[in-house]
């Protein structure tokens, strides 16, 4: 499931006849920064803090932004050209990069390139799998916190998940502390209480997961493995997903570290992503 239309800096156009510069720095260097957005049935979820979010990203690498009332302007033109073929649920995706460049790190000046495109996606079904990798998130990098282009460690990670039967990858800091899935926050619920790691993780700083710490009054804290191997539910949170439940976390030889009692309707986590989609619904732009 393909983009038909693309907005490339701001004029919409089939995707098939668009083009960027093969130096362009989003590709030789992953120079830029995008966002994921949730589209239900025409309707793109949460683009203030997108955006917001957005602006921040592009703020850390010094890339340019244009204004949020222009980004809005051009995800509505792109949501009509494509509306009646997104269905019911798609992703929109908002890409700055920092233009045409050298091959090497040096960045020319200018406004960058600016791409949205968005394509039809599949609804989440069922619990997740994690697989715990070997790799730990930086938590003092130049792109900690920053929805980066820079994504290949993600790609690998997943990888790894998939080739081990999980669904997402799970990732700890360089400190050690409990962070985050390869393109996922996690939230655990331990006695009563919903806990999610804090941005001193190292972990990005969710569209979805902060909607679920303020509609759900989650502890934002420091937390460890062992944290997560003694908690009674666990979830993971992303704009696609929403809020999705746990059943199992592997190890990176495969064995199960932490096995859920029960992801059925009755759990803790089945009713908090069941009222977050009742919250989305009910205010598109929270």
């Amino acid at each position: 499931m393909t983009a038909e239309h693309v907005v490339l800096n701001g004029r919409l156009g089939p995707i098939g006849s668009a083009g960027i510069s093969v130096c362009d720095h989003g590709l030789t260097v992953g120079d830029g920064v995008f966002e994921t957005v949730r589209v239900d049935h025409g309707s793109a979820f949460a683009v203030r803090r997108h955006l917001e979010r957005l602006a921040r990203s592009a703020h850390r690498l010094g890339l340019h932004c244009p204004p949020a009332d222009v980004l809005r302007q051009e995800i509505a033109l792109l949501l009509d050209a494509d509306r009646m073929r997104l269905g019911a649920l798609a992703r929109l995706r908002l890409t700055l990069t920092g233009g045409q460049g050298p091959l090497g790190s040096e960045r020319r000046p200018g406004p960058g390139t600016r791409i949205l495109a968005a394509a039809p996606s599949l609804p989440t079904v069922g619990a997740a799998t994690l697989l715990l990798v070997d790799w730990r998130r930086p938590t003092r990098s130049a792109l900690t916190g920053v929805k980066s282009t820079s994504y290949a460690e993600n790609v690998i990670a997943l990888a790894a998940a998939r080739r081990a039967g999980a669904t997402e990858a799970l990732l700890l800091s360089d400190t050690g502390a409990l962070c985050e899935g390869s393109g996922s926050n996690i939230v655990l619920h331990s006695r009563g209480r919903l806990r999610s790691p804090d941005l001193t993780s190292g972990c990005l700083p969710g569209i979805t997961r902060e909607l679920v710490c303020t509609w759900f009054d989650v502890d934002q804290c420091h937390l460890t493995l062992a944290d997560l191997t003694r908690a009674d539910e666990v979830a993971i949170t992303s704009s696609l997903r929403g809020l999705q439940p746990v059943d199992r976390v592997l190890a990176a030889d495969g064995t199960v570290i932490w096995q859920a009692a029960g992801v059925g309707p009755g759990s803790t986590m089945e009713r908090l992503a069941r009222e977050f989609r009742q919250h989305a619904a009910a205010d598109r732009d929270p």
